[in-house]
C-alpha cells in the first residue's frame, strides 16, 4: 500500500478511535455502529505490520473503496458475506415467512 494511503487510513482509524472514546459513541452514526475499540486497535496493528488491506481469509487485497467505507475491515466483502450473509445475518440462519 502506498505511503499516502497508509497515512490516510491511519488518520481515518485514529479519528474513529477518538469518536469511539466519547460517551454514547456506539450510536454516533452508521460508520461506527457496532465497531469496537478492539477492531480499531487491530486495524492499526495491521497497518504497523504491513498487512492492512489484506483479507485475513482469502489473502487478496481489500479494495480501497471498501476500506474507505470500513477502515477497520479485516476481510473482503466476498469473505465477509460468506461469514455473515449478504445482509449482515449470520450464514445459515433462516428467516421465517409469515
Amino acid at each position: 500500500m502506498p505511503g499516502e494511503s497508509v497515512a490516510e487510513f491511519r488518520t481515518a482509524l485514529m479519528h474513529l478511535k477518538d469518536r469511539l472514546a466519547r460517551p454514547g459513541a456506539q450510536g454516533a452514526g452508521p460508520l461506527i455502529r457496532g465497531v469496537t475499540p478492539e477492531q480499531i486497535e487491530a486495524a492499526l496493528a495491521r497497518l504497523e505490520r504491513g498487512t492492512y488491506g489484506v483479507c485475513h481469509s482469502c489473502y487478496l487485497l481489500i479494495p480501497k473503496g471498501e476500506l474507505l467505507r470500513r477502515p477497520y475491515a479485516e476481510s473482503c466483502k466476498r469473505c465477509e458475506e460468506r461469514r455473515v450473509g449478504p445482509r449482515g445475518k449470520k450464514a445459515g440462519t433462516h428467516v421465517s415467512q409469515p
